[in-house]
């Protein structure tokens, strides 16, 4: 998989066109196909469990991209500078320090401003605070291991 190089430039608060990045999933028994739809790096590890055939229990908040219906829009998160964005088909949500939650849409590559959307910005949230508040707190354990008590703030 690709990356973005570290001097990611636009005019919009994020620039999600410079955040498409390419990824190859190659190897013995791997069905060739061109996945299309909006994804994200967090996809890749459910995706490799799932072509794998392992159906684990893992904290990743990522999905498993070949089983996912039709239907069911692309998404993906992006950091640029200290906006952290979140995408749902052509919806964008964007949080920043300090300041309140705003939604875009994503129209011919670019953002434009649109109504609040509570849920997706919820969401969005929700993917940015996960990884970081659920080792802080110890919050992930594998099947039968118990949880040490939180940590202290």
């Amino acid at each position: 998989v690709a990356d973005h190089a570290a001097r990611v430039l636009g005019e919009d608060l994020v620039p999600v066109a410079r955040f498409q990045v390419p990824a190859l999933i190659i190897g013995p028994g791997v069905p060739r196909q061109h996945y299309g739809r909006v994804a994200s790096q967090i996809d890749l590890g459910p995706t490799l469990l799932g072509l794998l055939g392992i159906d684990a229990s893992h904290p990743m908040i990522g999905r498993d991209l070949l089983a996912l219906p039709e239907e069911t829009p692309g998404r993906a998160m992006m950091q640029y500078g200290d906006a952290n964005a979140f995408r749902v088909g052509d919806r964008v949500a964007v949080h920043r320090p300090q300041l309140p939650a705003e939604t875009f849409g994503y129209v011919a590559g670019r953002l434009l401003p649109a109504a609040h959307d509570p849920e997706l910005e919820r969401d969005a949230l929700a993917h940015l605070l996960w990884a970081a508040r659920s080792y802080r707190d110890r919050l992930y354990r594998p099947a039968g291991i118990a949880a040490p008590a939180p940590r202290a703030p």
